[in-house]
C-alpha cells in the first residue's frame, strides 16, 4: 500500500490542476479533459504485483476523470468551486448547509454493515487460496457481502463526516436490497455517485435523440468501462472482459424486464428477479473485485 499512499495525493493534485484550468472556452475545457485523463497513466507507475494499490488507485483515477465531465459543465464556477467539485467524492452540489451534528442512526447503520464487512472479510482471509472454496455458494456469498458491506460503510462514513462538518449530504445508498426491478436497483438505488454521472453523460445525452433503450445501453456500457478499465490495469484482459460482460448483461437485462413488464409484478415476483439475475450474475464481477482486493488468488 506504500504506492498507493506515494500516488494518490498525485492523482488528486493533477485532477485539481484540470479543475483550475477548466473554464468557459472550449480550448480550456479540452485541456482540463486531458490533464485529468494524465491520472489513470499514474496508475503505471505502480509494480505489477502490488495489485490492491494498483487497484484502488484504477478505479479513483477513472471516477476522478469521470467527474472532470461534471467540472467542465460548471466551468463558470469559480476556481474554488471547480476544485471543491473535482475532488470531492460526494456531489457538493447536492449538499444542505445545517448545524454540526451526529446522526446517530447514521452511525448505527455503519457499524452494523462494518461488523458484516468483517465477518465477510474474515471468512474470505481464511479461505484465501482456496479456489474450489470460491467455486461454491459460501465464498460467492461473502464476497458479495463484502462489497455490498463495503460501500454502505464508506456511505455512512463520508456522510457522517460532512455532516460533523455542517453539511447534509445525499444517501449514496438508497436500500439497493428492496428493489424490486434491475432498473430501480441500478437507476435509484445502488451508488447515486456514480449513477448520476452515468445518467448526465450517456444516458441522457442518447435518451435525448430518441432511443431510450440505446441510453440505457451507453450507460452500462460506460459503467462497464469504469470498472474493466481498472481491472485490466490491475489484474489481466480476462478479468477485464468477465467485468465489463457483467454490466453489459444487465443491460440487456434491463431492456428485458421492460418487455416483461417486471415492475407490474407481485412484490415477491420482482424482488425475486432482481436476486435471481443479481446471483445469476454476480460472480462476473465478485471474482475480479476480490482479486483487485487481493483476497482470491490467481
Amino acid at each position: 500500500m506504500m504506492w498507493f499512499l506515494l500516488l494518490a495525493p498525485v492523482v488528486f493534485a493533477v485532477t485539481g490542476v484540470g479543475a483550475v484550468v477548466a473554464g468557459p472556452s472550449a480550448a480550456r475545457r479540452a485541456a482540463a479533459i486531458l490533464i485529468a485523463g494524465c491520472g489513470l497513466g499514474i496508475v503505471r507507475i505502480v509494480p505489477s504485483d502490488e495489485v490492491l494499490a494498483r487497484g484502488i488507485l484504477a478505479v479513483g483515477s477513472c471516477f476522478l476523470f469521470l467527474r472532470m465531465f461534471d467540472v467542465v459543465a460548471e466551468a463558470r464556477r469559480p476556481a474554488l468551486q471547480r476544485l471543491a467539485l473535482a475532488c470531492c467524492v460526494l456531489d457538493p452540489r447536492g449538499f444542505v448547509a445545517v448545524k454540526p451534528s451526529v446522526s446517530g442512526p447514521l452511525v448505527a447503520r455503519g457499524l452494523a454493515f462494518l461488523v458484516l464487512a468483517i465477518a465477510a472479510w474474515q471468512a474470505a482471509s481464511s479461505a484465501r487460496g482456496r479456489e474450489e472454496w470460491w467455486a461454491g455458494a459460501g465464498g460467492f456469498v461473502a464476497g458479495l457481502s463484502l462489497l455490498y458491506a463495503g460501500l454502505e460503510v464508506a456511505d455512512a462514513a463520508f456522510r457522517s463526516g460532512y455532516l460533523l462538518a455542517g453539511w447534509r449530504a445525499p444517501a449514496v445508498q438508497r436500500d439497493p436490497v428492496v428493489s424490486r426491478s434491475l432498473a430501480e436497483f441500478w437507476g435509484r438505488r445502488w451508488n447515486r455517485v456514480v449513477g448520476g454521472m452515468l445518467f448526465r453523460w450517456f444516458f441522457r445525452p442518447v435518451a435525448r435523440r430518441g432511443s431510450a433503450a440505446l441510453g440505457v445501453m451507453a450507460a452500462f456500457t460506460a459503467s462497464g468501462l469504469l470498472h474493466s478499465g481498472p481491472t485490466l490495469v490491475a489484474l489481466d484482459l480476462g478479468a477485464a472482459v468477465q467485468m465489463q460482460g457483467f454490466f453489459m448483461l444487465h443491460g440487456g437485462l434491463v431492456l428485458l424486464e421492460r418487455a416483461l413488464g417486471v415492475a407490474r409484478w407481485p412484490s415477491w415476483a420482482a424482488h425475486g428477479w432482481v436476486v435471481t439475475m443479481m446471483l445469476g450474475m454476480g460472480w462476473l464481477f465478485v471474482g475480479p473485485a476480490l482479486r483487485m482486493f487481493g483476497i482470491l488468488g490467481g
